[in-house]
């Protein structure tokens, strides 16, 4: 064959299938793709939305954000999938949505937006009204929501009915929700999501640096129809339930002070409901019940509160209070059990070894050794 046919048959860059482009742009990261898009007016058709594909905004302070920005995002508004918002002082939310006011600009501001992750700083006080216009600036289906907080964070991120009420017409399509919350229960609106997201792959309800977080009332799941079995996450503390059982001293006070009121018969009951509740997720990977808070990042007071601010109105987690329903969860990597009241003995532990035999249990560094032997 010679040098010409070779030239003539040889196919370019530009004439592969756009399935193929879109393979090899997603193996490169924002710096190659931005060097892809200067090689020649071709490369920048085909390479110019997959670099705008995804967007990272890091400020210092909520202020930072500027109309230059805006009009960038503005001109690239078609291309974006996923958007990460954080500042590290003030208000992220508010700032970056008071930018995209204006009425000039169209509605919805990104058509083809699925995924968002907001970080809150030091002094964010974001309302849940301000989140509800945020998560309406899609033209498309909300998959992956993230609202996560640093350890700056005094006030948190405000995720409540408002927001809901918007999230709710995309819970057909919702794969991943991350919460950190500051609150106390959940108000329902987890619960809501387990009821109306079959795609729902990673659920987590964690606190952030300065509180416990939300939490399940155990009381009212047993009655829900969850809708989400192919979760593969659960991070979610787990409460409401009485545990008579518990009958040690906490610091000075009897255990009647902290243990919800009811008899061993309803305590048992209960938590046999809550076990066969969780035991419809048989795709779990990961399941934390424990209470989720960095002790060590906080002050020496509130360390020194750590023995108060244990869960003791959870999952005994044994099997005389129903763990063997739980036996069908094979797929189990890690389960978290941190400064929960359980008490773990010798046939849990062997429980463990048999039916979850790939999962890592962990259960606080202050956990009594004897429960580990």
């Amino acid at each position: 064959m010679n040098q010409e046919s070779i030239t003539r048959d040889a196919t370019s860059f530009g004439d592969l299938p756009a399935e193929v482009h879109g393979m090899i742009a997603s193996l490169l990261d924002p710096y190659d793709l931005s060097l892809c898009v200067l090689v020649s007016k071709s490369w920048r058709a085909i390479f110019h939305r997959y670099l705008w594909r995804h967007v990272a905004i890091r400020v210092e302070d909520s202020e930072d954000f500027d109309l230059q920005l805006v009009n960038l995002l503005n001109a690239n508004r078609e291309h974006i999938h996923s958007l990460r918002l954080s500042a590290d002082y003030g208000d992220v939310l508010h700032s970056f949505m008071e930018l995209l006011s204006p009425s000039s600009y169209p509605r919805p501001v990104f058509p083809i937006l699925d995924s968002a992750e907001i970080v809150a700083g030091g002094f964010d006080e974001s309302t849940d009204e301000t989140m509800a216009q945020f998560l309406e600036l899609t033209g498309a289906k909300w998959k992956r929501l993230v609202l996560k907080e640093t350890e700056k964070s005094e006030y948190g991120l405000d995720f409540g009915s408002e927001s809901m009420e918007v999230l709710a017409r995309h819970t057909e399509f919702l794969e991943v929700f991350r919460w950190m919350s500051d609150t106390g229960s959940t108000d329902g609106l987890v619960e809501q999501l387990l009821c109306s997201a079959p795609k729902l792959k990673e659920l987590s309800v964690v606190g952030h640096y300065n509180s416990t977080g939300g939490y399940l009332d155990a009381r009212e799941i047993v009655d829900m129809e969850w809708v989400c079995l192919g979760l593969e996450v659960f991070e979610c503390r787990i409460r409401r339930i009485p545990r008579p059982d518990i009958t040690r001293n906490i610091g000075d006070s009897s255990a009647d002070e902290y243990v919800v009121e009811g008899t061993l018969e309803e305590s048992l009951d209960l938590q046999r409901q809550v076990y066969t509740k969780l035991a419809m997720l048989t795709k779990l990977q990961v399941l934390k019940l424990g209470l989720v808070i960095d002790f060590y990042n906080t002050s020496e007071y509130e360390l020194g509160d750590k023995t108060y601010r244990r869960q003791f109105d959870c999952l005994a987690m044994t099997l005389d209070s129903g763990l063997d329903l739980l036996k069908g969860l094979k797929e189990l990597r890690l389960v978290g059990l941190e400064d929960m009241e359980v008490y773990i003995g010798e046939k849990e532990q062997s429980w463990f070894k048999e039916h979850w035999p790939n999962a890592q249990i962990v259960l606080g560094e202050d956990f009594h050794d004897e429960y580990l032997e």
